[in-house]
């Protein structure tokens, strides 16, 4: 009688032994199925959010965009912090793997001219109405690379523009100038006025008045989608400039009315650097924490955006982990406990066989065949069950998690729209989340089974199988 006959035969009357052995495989299946792909999907959610959101990070200095009462800054401590913010922004763009990047100053002494009618979508606005002017620094607009925005007609500004800060503008196409939609070459006229305090009349009066009228060289749109609303919100001016430009515009400020701070006037909202892969983040953020360590400047990346938005599912994910963990080492010391009773129980057969002068290394693979066939079994049948079990679980978990408390629109309104330029939800983070059995985990799963079977079979199987028949018999 061959071995594996005798396998066939052993397996089919040894049946509550070959029961209780495939339901123990069966439910330590379904446990570590739900809980590696429940692990493993959090990664995998983690990872596609970041490639929707991209790699960057975004530098920010409260003290440079806020108003001069509130800083409590003088001129030259606040030229200094701009300095600094400056020089780390420079330093971090010319590293390996930046995509992009472009760092924004604004003022707030610049008007639109009332003598000549504009027509702007009156569902925006902005601290001083139309007027503030978004300054740039590279010519090849980040707010196109996010998505926000598309070039429609013209040109990006050229080298020499950005470096003369020539007054130029890239416009949105719907603004209307005397009811005609703007185009490449139209002309637009902002107004500086600068007020100082007169002491004797106790009144603010007007000590320069001038006319700055800019070119028009390109034209863009705000893509359209259920999210337009949110950049509008955080700033998305409809007038891109060099930022020397707005530079040159502070300068003659000053010229006029030396003895105003203008800490309050021309102020940098945040500096974008974007990666060309999301993995580079890393480095980058190392970087900027060595460059801004001793300063004011906050450092944000769009992995501390995906951290905050998936913090429900890294305690799902963090406890998964664990529980494989829990659930191999379980699996291997029942498994020791069951194999040493079910070789025991099976002495006497032993005895006879090795009696019959079967060898004992067939006898040894046909016994270790035994327990492997009868646990696969139990593995295999787990992983439909344990797919649906932890498709059904974890969702429903996710769904209380996300749902049960405050919104995430709610809970991270802080981010900044450049590391989440696609204002993600609740629900696009659940449909992100998806069970995933690869062809990997089974092969994983069908190694440790066996590895587990093999080595809680071992020892008690060399103990009994090295003795004589007569020695099986007495034990």
């Amino acid at each position: 009688m061959n071995v594996f006959k005798r396998v066939w035969i052993s397996i089919t009357r040894r049946k509550t032994a070959t029961l209780i052995f495939f339901l123990f495989t069966f439910l330590m299946g379904n446990v570590l199925i739900c809980a590696e792909s429940i692990a493993q999907s959090g990664e995998n959610t983690q990872n596609h959010l970041l490639n929707r959101i991209g790699g960057k990070i975004v530098l920010t200095d409260t003290s440079l965009f806020s108003d001069a009462e509130v800083t409590g800054l003088t001129l030259d401590e606040y030229r200094k912090k701009w300095t600094v913010f400056e020089d780390c922004f420079k330093a971090l763009t010319v590293r390996d793997h930046v995509a992009y990047a472009d760092i924004n100053y604004h003022i707030n002494f610049m008007e639109l001219s009332q003598s000549e009618e504009y027509e702007l979508d009156e569902n925006i606005s902005y601290e001083n109405g139309f007027s503030i002017l978004h300054g740039i620094s590279y010519a090849n607009l980040a707010d196109e690379k996010e998505g926000f925005i598309q070039l429609t007609g013209g040109e990006i500004f050229t080298d020499r523009q950005m470096e003369n800060g020539d007054n130029v503008l890239i416009v949105n196409e719907d603004i209307k100038k005397n009811s005609k939609n703007i185009k490449v070459g139209d002309t637009i006229d902002f107004v500086m006025n600068i007020s100082a305090y007169d002491s004797e009349s106790n009144e603010m009066i007007d000590v320069y008045h001038e006319i700055v009228t800019y070119t028009v060289v390109g034209t863009f749109k705000i893509i359209e989608n259920k999210y337009s609303d949110v950049k509008n919100i955080h700033n998305i001016q409809m007038f891109y400039t060099p930022n020397r430009n707005i530079q040159k515009l502070a300068e003659t400020y000053l010229e006029m009315n030396p003895q105003e701070d203008y800490v309050s006037k021309i102020w940098i909202d945040s500096a974008l650097i974007a990666v060309d892969q999301p993995q580079n983040v890393k480095s980058l953020e190392m970087a900027a924490d060595n460059y801004v360590e001793g300063t004011d400047i906050i450092v944000t990346t769009s992995n501390d955006s995906v951290s905050n938005l998936l913090g429900p599912i890294d305690s799902f994910s963090g406890l998964a982990h664990k529980t494989v963990i829990f659930s191999i080492a379980a699996m291997c010391i029942i498994a020791a406990l069951i194999s040493f009773y079910f070789i025991k129980d099976r002495k006497h057969e032993i005895s006879i066989y090795l009696s019959m002068g079967i060898k004992r290394s067939e006898l040894f693979f046909q016994i270790i065949l035994e327990v492997i066939l009868s646990g696969l079994l139990g593995i295999v049948i787990s992983f439909a069950s344990g797919w649906f079990l932890s498709q059904n679980l974890s969702r429903n978990m996710m769904r209380t998690a996300f749902y049960g408390e405050m919104s995430v629109s709610e809970k991270y309104t802080d981010v900044s729209f450049y590391l989440n330029p696609d204002q993600i939800d609740q629900q696009d983070i659940l449909d992100e989340y998806v069970i995933m059995i690869t062809v990997d985990d089974f092969i994983w799963l069908i190694g440790l089974s066996v590895g587990t079977f093999l080595i809680s079979s071992l020892l008690p199987l060399l103990y009994v199988i090295r003795l004589k028949p007569k020695d099986i018999m007495l034990e």
